[in-house]
């Protein structure tokens, strides 16, 4: 095999390889939540479709919150929920979800249950009657509520360290192959 051979089948196997790569779906970004709200909490997942800045509802391609209250607990996912968000103050960074409770007047992210009785909320204002302004809070199936202000902008979901899925690991060892 002459040297210029050799290089057109290197560029031949680098096209397919970038096309295959092309072809694969993005993956979506899963954060995990965590708070603690005056006595409730929410725990649990939200993820989006890799989407980094400014989260709309759109963004939010699935969830799941365990809301707990006075020890009554219930999950709300996107089977008997709903995601709505408001405004921008809800964005995504590469290993945190964020909230920024001093953004505009009316701005939410709000995980709701169809049947109006549980919920997670983070508000400027809009979504949680119980909190005067900015601030987290939780609803549990008996309609009772708590809440908490908050300030400035906070982390409410973390993404965890990433181990790579098995089609990764493949197509890796695929293109080391290759390029033996």
């Amino acid at each position: 095999m002459t040297f210029k051979t050799a290089i057109r089948n290197v560029a031949i196997c680098a096209l397919a390889g970038a096309a295959a790569m092309a072809a694969i779906p993005a993956q979506a970004t899963t954060y995990i939540v965590n708070r603690s709200i005056n006595g409730g909490t929410a725990v649990g997942t939200i993820n989006t479709d890799n989407k980094i800045g400014v989260l709309a509802a759109s963004n939010i391609t699935s969830f799941s919150i365990n809301v707990t209250l006075n020890g009554i607990s219930q999950i709300i996912n996107n089977s008997n929920a709903t995601a709505y968000v408001s405004g921008s103050s809800l964005t995504a960074s590469a290993t945190s979800l964020n909230f920024n409770f001093d953004g505009a007047a009316g701005t939410y992210a709000l995980f709701y249950a169809n049947d109006a009785r549980t919920f997670y909320c983070a508000q400027v204002s809009g979504c949680f009657s119980a909190i005067a302004g900015s601030g987290e809070g939780v609803r549990n199936t008996a309609f009772a509520d708590t809440g908490v202000s908050r300030s400035g902008t906070l982390a409410i979901g973390s993404v965890t360290a990433a181990v790579p899925e098995t089609a990764t690991w493949g197509m890796m060892i695929a293109g080391f192959g290759m390029m033996g």
